[in-house]
């Protein structure tokens, strides 16, 4: 019995770059996560379903559309969800370029003169920039080291979807007639912000050492929320600092901008966001 060969196997498509990720997998197992001995994975180009995926509002939302368009084009990506943030980014640019070229327009009016900018940026050159997570960034705070770690994209979705909620609902409280109603709908909301932000902060923190006589490393989550709702507000926020300190990592965001009519030097971050981004032309 002969192998039923597509004909057409030849014109499949094959990867258009290689790049590194700003983790190197440091926070994933195989399972989620394969990288071979070069450090570098193959970065393929959209197809016509990834494409469809990316226009998809509900699949945007949860997440969905981006691993499934990372797993097709990245096949050493098993559950993009896993993934920490600074690689999701660097893989969407890895994508955007394989799928649409190098370079990507953009376009600024100087906050000098309101001269309009116009120009092109390359994906390359950012990609080539990237920053590697060289080692764990640690809080000393008295006698604890706290060791943080990047927040997985799966939170940042699930914060996304309650952001959504949280706003939609707010939206509603015009709507309510009685004043009592709208505090309530109001309080709420607010108690599901701070939740979610607390979860947040929650995430980056990877273990709490107690440095003494006798050093102890506590990894329990559940003891570690316990002790951040129990520690001075200060500490919080020496956490959430350095926790934006990590997501700084990774790809350059920023385009530097050159003002033709008045010399004027200034920089625009670049916009990952996925409605806008790949469906840019």
């Amino acid at each position: 019995m002969s192998d039923n060969v597509n004909p057409l196997a030849g014109h499949f498509r094959q990867p258009k770059l290689y790049m590194k990720l700003p983790s190197g997998g440091k926070f994933n197992s195989k399972e989620d996560l394969d990288i071979p001995e070069t450090g570098e994975i193959a970065v393929y180009p959209m197809t016509a379903k990834d494409e469809l995926l990316m226009k998809n509002p509900d699949a945007l939302l949860n997440g969905d559309a981006i691993n499934k368009v990372i797993t097709s084009c990245v096949p050493n990506v098993k559950n993009a969800f896993e993934l920490v943030n600074m690689d999701i980014d660097a893989l969407l640019l890895g994508i955007r370029s394989a799928t649409n070229g190098d370079e990507i327009d953009v376009d600024e009016s100087c906050p000098e003169c309101e001269h309009k900018i116009e120009g092109t940026t390359s994906l390359q050159g950012a990609l080539d920039e990237i920053e590697p997570v060289k080692e764990l960034t640690t809080v000393k705070v008295g006698d604890l080291s706290i060791t943080l770690k990047p927040v997985k994209y799966i939170k940042t979705v699930e914060a996304g979807i309650e952001n959504f909620k949280t706003t939609r609902s707010l939206q509603s409280i015009a709507d309510l007639p009685d004043d009592m109603d709208k505090l309530k709908v109001f309080n709420e909301n607010f108690e599901k912000l701070a939740f979610m932000n607390f979860s947040l902060l929650l995430e980056t923190i990877k273990s709490i050492t107690i440095n003494g006589d006798e050093v102890t490393v506590v990894e329990d989550r559940d003891q570690i929320a316990e002790f951040l709702n129990n520690c001075e507000a200060s500490i919080g926020q020496k956490i959430t600092e350095a926790g934006t300190k990590i997501t700084s990592k990774g790809i350059s965001k920023t385009i530097p901008f050159e003002c033709e009519e008045c010399g004027h030097t200034f920089e625009k971050d670049l916009l990952l966001d996925p409605v806008n981004f790949f469906t840019a032309s």
